[in-house]
């Protein structure tokens, strides 16, 4: 009976570290994935993202404060960004109706993201465009005129989780 009881013992023990060792694996092949996707928006990473406060932008609105990014609202940024450019039956689909094709992936686009609070909420301001000729545009939002699908911005409210003001630019 004793040796039935320290065999049963043994059998839990081995069970609990095992569980314990899958735990522990687990969080941190979670926390390398968010890590790493949260690596993309710092400023000297090689990514196709950043952020730009908007207290560097001349022509900043009085009602708008300046706000932070934090990784999980930025993961969802990216989220809804993604749901947003290839939906092609609602909203967003009825909204892109009127612009250029956007034919390009997401990831294919630099990104500059502005974050702002007004009225308790949070929104960002995403400017994305295509190509390598903006030397500077980490720093300074990027305005081009024309150039069609290689250049589009909306506005996307964090708090609601919906978007306002699509744009595309002309193909010129």
């Amino acid at each position: 009976m004793i040796q039935t009881h320290n065999h049963t013992a043994q059998i839990k023990l081995i069970n609990t570290t095992f569980i314990l060792l899958c735990i522990i694996i687990s969080a941190c092949e979670n926390r390398s994935r968010l890590s790493d996707k949260a690596n993309i928006y710092m400023h000297d990473s090689p990514s196709f993202i950043t952020i730009i406060p908007i207290d560097s932008l001349a022509h900043k609105s009085t009602n708008h404060q300046a706000t932070t990014l934090s990784q999980g609202e930025l993961l969802l940024l990216d989220s809804l960004l993604e749901t947003y450019t290839k939906d092609t039956r609602g909203k967003f689909a009825a909204d892109k109706a009127g612009h250029p094709t956007l034919n390009r992936e997401l990831q294919s686009y630099r990104r500059q993201y502005v974050p702002y609070q007004v009225n308790n909420e949070k929104i960002v301001w995403i400017n994305c465009f295509c190509g390598s000729g903006h030397s500077n545009w980490r720093r300074k939002i990027v305005n081009m005129v024309d150039g069609g699908s290689c250049y589009f911005n909306l506005t996307v409210n964090l708090t609601r989780k919906n978007y306002t003001y699509f744009i595309v630019n002309s193909e010129g």
